[in-house]
C-alpha cells in the first residue's frame, strides 16, 4: 500500500510538470513578436534563396509564422557593384503601428 501510494504521488507530480510545460509553451506561442530585425532577416534569406535581384517591389511571405502581420519592401540599388538599399514598412496588429526601416 505505501508503495502504491509513492507510486501515484510522483506519477501526478509528473504530469504536474508536464501540465505546466505545455501551458508554458501555448502561452510562448501566442505572444509571437515580429521586430525589424527579424524581418530584415525574413527578406536577405528570401533574396539569397532566389538569387535574383531587381529593383522594385520585393514580395515578403509570413506565411503562417506571423499571422496577422503585413510587410512591404522596395529593393533600390545604390552601386554598381550590386549594393541595395532595401526600404521596409511593417505593419503590427498588436500595436495598431507601422513600423519603417531600411538596410
Amino acid at each position: 500500500m505505501i508503495a502504491v501510494g509513492i507510486l501515484f504521488v510522483c506519477l501526478f507530480g509528473v504530469l504536474a510538470l508536464l501540465a505546466n510545460s505545455l501551458r508554458s509553451a501555448r502561452l510562448i506561442q501566442e505572444h509571437k513578436n515580429l521586430d525589424t530585425g527579424s524581418v530584415a532577416g525574413l527578406i536577405y534569406v528570401q533574396l539569397s534563396n532566389t538569387n535574383q535581384i531587381a529593383e522594385g517591389p520585393i514580395d515578403v511571405d509570413l506565411g503562417d509564422m506571423f499571422p496577422g502581420y503585413k510587410v512591404a519592401a522596395d529593393l533600390e540599388q545604390v552601386e554598381t557593384n550590386g549594393l541595395c538599399d532595401v526600404e521596409f514598412r511593417m505593419a503590427d496588429p498588436k500595436r495598431q503601428a507601422e513600423i519603417h526601416d531600411h538596410f
